[in-house]
């Protein structure tokens, strides 16, 4: 018999006075959330700006090892101006030529109405969906305003990073021995994190649309572009950029050609995001599926389009930073997909060593 436990009236006065305590926790996470949604229009740009700090800063500061740091605050600045322009004027383009083949999508929905409305008896009203379409656009760009708040956020982010981060240390330090190596590891890990999932998009977007452009499917760009956004959903956004490229060529040449993009669309998934992304990363950054989508639901009920398209990344940053916590690295262990890598005993290095030789690398 063991002498070391605790009598049981002891043990149970430890579990009610955990009670309270959990209460609070998660009073406070709804709470956060709600107070999330209710200011969408400030904290969703803040979150992207801080994102956005977190990923340039390496450069920001290799410059400024370089060149005085104001030059460097510059020259970063142009650069990611340069960026948003380049990816706006991305966008523009392949919007004028959707925009401009409005008519025949119109009447290619309007002909597989007809025909679903004459086999089963019953359809959707097309010029609703098109309604609706419109509406969404128009939703979009009503989010213009959203963007130039992140970007000036953004751009008052790299000027004080600096400052920022020697604040963000000394509190955390007052806590953390270990600050330094916890704040470095978790930046580290979630710029390799969304670095190489913004490549390997970015060639699932272009080989989509070489394989659309391939097959005749109206608009390739605007199918590749769509590919790219959707795979920052995951499982349903590659789902759905399979689906639509496959239903337009379906509705111009048939069932036949339809079914063989969708192999090879499907192919084209499988292999950038099921087999050469996983062998690229250093680590494994997936997540449950069901914990995906459910972050999907929930960033996208907070923050709309901006939070769905942003709920991957959030939830890898965030089970990176339970991770660094002995208290809580059992809940991420819970919601994070190990791989059979990650089992080894030679790659259990902890975060902390991955934030101490980030540290020592951007120093």
């Amino acid at each position: 018999m063991r002498t070391n436990e605790p009598p049981p009236s002891e043990r149970l006065e430890r579990s009610l006075e955990r009670g309270p305590r959990v209460a609070l926790t998660l009073l406070a996470v709804v709470l956060t959330v709600y107070l999330l949604r209710v200011t969408a229009f400030v904290s969703m740009p803040l979150a992207v700006a801080a994102f956005a700090a977190i990923l340039v800063w390496p450069l920001q500061r290799a410059l400024a090892l370089r060149i005085p740091r104001g030059l460097a605050f510059v020259v970063t600045s142009v650069l990611v101006l340069g960026v948003l322009v380049g990816v706006s004027a991305l966008v523009g383009w392949v919007l004028a030529d959707f925009v401009a083949d409005l008519p025949t999508y119109r009447e290619m929905v309007a002909r597989s109405t007809r025909w679903i409305r004459r086999e089963l008896g019953a359809a959707p009203d097309s010029f609703s969906f098109f309604d609706g379409a419109l509406d969404a656009a128009t939703l979009v760009a009503t989010r213009v305003g959203i963007v130039a708040v992140a970007l000036l956020f953004t751009l008052l982010a790299l000027e004080e990073s600096d400052a920022w981060r020697r604040r963000i240390l000394r509190l955390l330090g007052r806590r953390f021995d270990d600050a330094r190596e916890r704040a470095s590891a978790v930046a580290s890990v979630f710029r390799e994190y969304f670095w190489l999932h913004t490549i390997v998009s970015a060639i699932t977007g272009l080989a989509t649309a070489l394989v659309a452009w391939a097959f005749g499917v109206r608009d390739p760009q605007l199918w590749g572009l769509l590919a790219f956004v959707l795979n920052y959903v995951p499982n349903l956004g590659a789902a759905v950029a399979v689906l639509l490229p496959t239903l337009v060529l379906g509705f111009d040449e048939g069932v036949g050609p339809a079914l063989a993009l969708g192999a090879c669309l499907t192919s084209v998934q499988a292999f950038f995001g099921s087999w050469l992304e996983p062998r690229l990363q250093s680590r494994s950054f997936g997540i449950s599926p069901l914990v995906a989508l459910v972050s999907v639901l929930v960033w996208g009920w907070v923050w709309g389009i901006g939070g769905a398209l942003l709920a991957v990344p959030l939830t890898v940053f965030l089970v990176t930073l339970l991770e660094t916590s002995p208290r809580w690295r059992w809940l991420a262990e819970l919601v994070r997909v190990t791989s059979a890598r990650d089992e080894e005993p030679a790659s259990r290095s902890s975060l902390a060593t991955l934030g101490a030789d980030a540290s020592v690398s951007t120093t």
